[in-house]
């Protein structure tokens, strides 16, 4: 009898590993914890910023809509308008890159003829920390007129998108949760 038992135990063991191979994750990997390092994210992670978020105020309208991780990326998409006029809008994804793979961020920005402010190349953000409602990505060397970081922060039905300068400063914008996806999370 005793084999036997030894044998459920290993039987419970190689289903782990089977499953933690499923669902993209090595043995050596830890689960998502406070702040994990770029080692131990993954593009699961990161959806809980789907959906679309508005915020409204006097004169200006401003909308983020991210779509859910499919495959190795989501993508997302911003638009501000101002005095009902569109003003400025961006084209954002989040892909897994390198090795080990780690998600990056990318934006570029467009007037409202589709002109892109980056020329060049869109601007590249590598992954900073990440926790459960949280994920803050870095480029240490961004040009002075650009932010530093970028950090996305969910409570609730309200996503708070912080844009941090090399000095510290930052620029905080709180969208809330919109229509049908408000009642679908509900």
């Amino acid at each position: 009898m005793q084999p036997r038992a030894s044998c459920s135990l290993l039987t419970i063991a190689i289903i782990l590993l089977c499953a933690n191979s499923l669902l993209g994750r090595s043995s050596a990997q830890t689960p998502l914890g406070p702040n994990p390092g770029p080692s131990s994210a993954s593009i699961a992670q990161l959806d809980w910023p789907a959906g679309r978020w508005v915020r409204e105020e006097p004169g200006q309208f401003l909308e983020e809509t991210w779509s859910a991780p499919v495959g190795d990326a989501l993508t997302g998409m911003f638009r501000w308008s101002r005095e009902g006029k569109a003003w400025m809008c961006e084209l954002m994804t989040i892909t897994m890159e390198g090795e080990p793979p780690t998600p990056v961020f990318r934006l570029r920005h467009f007037d409202r003829a589709l002109k892109p402010q980056e020329e060049k190349e869109p601007l590249i953000y590598p992954l900073l920390k990440m926790s459960e409602n949280e994920v803050t990505f870095e480029d240490a060397g961004s040009e002075p007129d650009h932010p530093r970081r970028f950090i996305y922060r969910r409570a609730g039905d309200e996503l708070t998108v912080i844009l941090e300068a090399a000095d510290g400063k930052q620029d905080a914008f709180t969208f809330t949760l919109a229509g049908a996806d408000k009642a679908a999370a509900g």
